[in-house]
């Protein structure tokens, strides 16, 4: 399973229905599969995934991306 969350441009916070999106995944998780295990996070910030040719993305877009991951995990 899975699902994504769409952050407003430059934010980290969880909106109402990024919450709402994350709750019913975990309901569903549970009701068809076993207890959850494992969860795996992937986040970046607002520019296009970089190529594996370019350099890391800026300190800033790093910790946008930390955060948004962080605030995801915190909720869960």
């Amino acid at each position: 399973l899975s699902a994504m969350i769409v952050f407003e441009e430059g934010e980290a916070y969880l909106d109402d229905q990024s919450r709402k999106t994350l709750k019913e995944l975990s309901k569903r998780a549970q009701k068809f599969y076993r207890p959850i295990s494992d969860i795996q996070i992937l986040a970046w910030s607002d520019k296009e995934y970089p190529e594996r040719s370019k350099k890391k993305g800026t300190q800033r877009d790093i910790l946008l991306a930390s955060e948004r991951a962080q605030n995801i995990r915190e909720y869960l």
